[in-house]
């Protein structure tokens, strides 16, 4: 929807709080992330394991780490300028060499296929619910929403 409007954008959390950097494992979460308790939430769903587990084979195949596939994976997605949560200069530059390669359409499909949301995410998620919440007697279109779900398709 950003790019329809000519939008850039500047997503957080691209590395999902570190569960993306393949650091954590299902048998040891890595203690070591200052994030635990929202890597705690990730590791709570099986399909974050399974988008994991696919950046990790794409990562092995092309020789570089699983941060650097996730990062590359959500440029090649569109996003304009990500905020990268690094917390030393090692991993800056690791960060950096993302912009390095590119990823081929089929790995880029496998990784939309494991990634593929099985209900819409927040906003699309709040914007039914926002007039509870609000108070204002807020409306949301059913046009945004079809739009907002056919972007995640």
């Amino acid at each position: 929807m950003a790019a329809e409007l000519g939008l850039g954008t500047v997503p957080w959390g691209t590395l999902a709080e570190g569960f993306l950097t393949g650091k954590h494992t299902r048998e040891n979460l890595s203690k070591n992330s200052g994030r635990g308790e929202t890597v705690s939430k990730h590791a709570a769903k099986q399909k974050n394991w399974d988008i994991l587990d696919e950046v990790i084979k794409v990562a092995a195949e092309i020789k570089r780490t699983p941060a650097q596939v996730a990062l590359n994976w959500m440029l090649a997605k569109g996003a304009t300028s990500p905020l990268v949560g690094t917390r030393s200069v090692e991993q800056l530059e690791e960060s950096i060499k993302a912009l390095e390669f590119e990823l081929t359409a089929e790995q880029i499909d496998r990784l939309d296929k494991v990634s593929l949301p099985s209900e819409l995410p927040f906003p699309t998620s709040f914007g039914p619910q926002s007039s509870k919440y609000l108070d204002a007697g807020v409306k949301i279109s059913p046009s945004y929403t079809a739009r907002t779900a056919a972007f995640f398709k």
